[in-house]
């Protein structure tokens, strides 16, 4: 039986620390949210294949293909 601290996480799980990052992105706030709200707008830039949209609960399904060393497919699933 593992146990949790004051936020629930497993004590023994490993702790990453926030990544805080900015840039500025020469285009139009129409254009950035179409980009990074739906699985078509990532394929652009950083995945092939996924599959999600804007609405908070949407189903997410990111693929990332031939991304390991031996050419397998990586997935992730969540949620918005």
């Amino acid at each position: 039986m593992s146990t949790t601290d004051e936020n629930g996480t497993p004590q023994d799980a490993v702790q990453v620390p926030d990544i805080l990052h900015s840039t500025l992105v020469r285009a139009a706030p129409d254009a950035v949210f179409d980009l990074l709200s739906s699985g078509t707008g990532w394929d652009k830039w950083f995945t092939n294949g996924s599959t999600f949209g804007p609405s908070e609960g949407s189903p997410v399904h990111l693929v990332w293909r031939g991304w390991t060393d031996d050419g397998s497919d990586v997935t992730d699933d969540g949620v918005v």
